[in-house]
């Protein structure tokens, strides 16, 4: 994938990752006045990024704008990549995280899984006391 010659001097190559040397954000993502370093380099290189979807860095690098290190992901797929759930198969309290045992709540940004098991246990401890 190839980016225009605005790009030239405005990246530096460090490992496999091209590293905006422009300003940075607050939310740590480098900006191009109102617009996001690492999306004008997608839709650059890829063009539109689809409808809702977030630009998720394959090399954990927010200030990466390389453009095969971008991909457009769903809400709630790009939510589960930074989880750090990802990958549990039981809760903190040993439950296991079945589909009979496990709620999916849907928040702003991606999904959450919650154990039913302690959640009774919660509520259960709540009532009586």
């Amino acid at each position: 994938m190839h980016l225009s010659d605005w790009w030239q001097g405005r990246y530096a190559v460090r490992g496999e990752c091209w590293i905006w040397t422009g300003p940075v954000g607050s939310h740590g993502y480098g900006t191009i006045g109102r617009d996001l370093a690492h999306r004008r380099s997608y839709r650059e290189a890829r063009g539109p990024i689809p409808a809702g979807a977030h630009v998720h860095h394959t090399c954990e690098s927010a200030l990466c704008v390389r453009p095969d290190h971008l991909a457009a992901l769903a809400p709630g797929e790009h939510g589960r990549t930074h989880s750090p759930h990802t990958g549990k198969t039981h809760c903190c309290n040993g439950h296991a995280f079945t589909p009979e045992n496990t709620t999916i709540l849907r928040r702003r940004g991606g999904e959450e899984r919650r154990c039913r098991r302690c959640h009774r246990e919660r509520e259960a401890r709540r009532v009586t006391s």
